[in-house]
């Protein structure tokens, strides 16, 4: 892409490397490695995960992810950083076990405090648990609650028990039966696993610095916010990496990589050229910075994020917001609806048709009906 003959300003670097590094100008080659360099896709639900991939992964679609979750199993889901599930690489399991299991403590001090139930009670109960799970294989979360007894049952339908199994590192979702979750044995769902957890503190500082890789310049309150370890946590983090530097971002100081320095000094493509954009629920680029107006001026911050911590898709045009959008599966096809905020011009408005196309064959149908509104 040739780059235009402009002075681009530091956002405009600073977003283009963003939009680099997560995937959405030259993409990844497969799901493993884009799930890798986004440190995670969150994935409370599945579905707004695979459409963060398609938008990343050239001509992946729904079954790919079926596949690599539950057939190849080289994507697991856990819970990662904010206490969030995550679809990780399987073999990334054994980092995120040991930079994020402190984090969950906070569940535990709740859920003790308001039971009968204390910390040596819980975690042997989870120990013995997930002992009897190397020989059941997948278990429904009523199976569980049979299994682990009554200190199963003073979480909600035993959710919470599933989160100190997953906790432990010795379990991790496995495929649902239907609607119903189901749990399983990290021996049985990933045999072949090398379990070799870094110290807590590496494993942090690893995250901490590909999250400032990701995002390009970040604030401390930025990592704290992303991961969930606390601004004194992150600080202390901080102080031990040794090729980071700071960047003035429009008086804010930021973090950067010392390698990433020059790349800010660069001319990036003139943002009009910047291809409009379709990203879904959750998608990871909007979850990574405190401050979104980067992306999404202020004053449509209620169009995206919304209450229950509910995160809308996006329309994104030049690098910006553009509108919000969503999508039915109807027997016909795939029909896809844009709300945007403004006029559409007639290439933007080809190039949003032919993502729209693009996340119909995610669903191996055809784009029924596409309408701007």
């Amino acid at each position: 892409m040739s780059v235009k003959a402009r002075r681009t300003t530091l956002a405009d670097r600073l977003a283009w490397l963003r939009w680099h590094r997560s995937g959405l100008i030259d993409g990844f080659s497969t799901p493993e490695i884009a799930t890798s360099a986004l440190l995670g896709v969150q994935a409370q639900f599945v579905s707004p995960a695979g459409l963060a991939l398609r938008a990343r992964v050239p001509g992946f679609r729904d079954r790919d992810l079926v596949d690599r979750l539950y057939r190849r199993r080289s994507l697991v889901k856990l819970w990662g950083q904010r206490n969030t599930l995550h679809l990780y690489p399987a073999t990334e399991w054994p980092l995120i076990h040991a930079a994020f299991r402190d984090i969950h403590a906070s569940w535990r001090i709740r859920t003790l405090e308001a039971s009968d139930t204390n910390e040596r009670d819980l975690t042997a109960a989870a120990t013995r648990v997930a002992g009897q799970l190397r020989d059941l294989g997948q278990v429904t979360r009523a199976e569980l609650d049979e299994i682990g007894g009554s200190i199963v049952r003073f979480t909600e339908s035993g959710y919470g028990f599933v989160f100190e199994l997953v906790r432990t590192g010795l379990v991790c979702h496995g495929e649902p039966a239907g609607a119903e979750m189901r749990v399983v044995h990290r021996d049985v769902w990933t045999p072949d696993l090398v379990w070799e957890p870094p110290a807590p503190d590496d494993a942090k500082r690893a995250c901490v610095r590909r999250h400032i890789a990701l995002f390009g310049a970040v604030t401390v309150h930025d990592l704290a916010y992303w991961t969930g370890f606390g601004v004194a946590e992150t600080r202390r983090l901080v102080r031990d990496l040794t090729d980071t530097t700071e960047v003035d971002v429009d008086g804010v100081p930021h973090l950067i990589l010392g390698d990433d320095r020059a790349l800010l000094d660069q001319p990036v493509p003139d943002r009009p050229t910047w291809s409009p954009r379709l990203l879904y629920r959750f998608d990871p680029l909007l979850l990574g910075i405190k401050d979104k107006s980067w992306i999404v001026p202020h004053d449509h911050y209620k169009a995206v994020w919304r209450k229950s911590g509910w995160v809308e898709a996006i329309v994104v045009d030049k690098g910006r917001f553009a509108g919000t959008w969503s999508y039915t599966r109807r027997r016909r096809g795939v029909a896809v609806t844009l709300e945007t905020v403004q006029p559409v011009r007639a290439r933007t408005r080809a190039a949003l048709e032919a993502e729209a196309a693009d996340v119909a064959r995610y669903f191996d149908q055809p784009l029924a009906r596409f309408t701007v509104a």
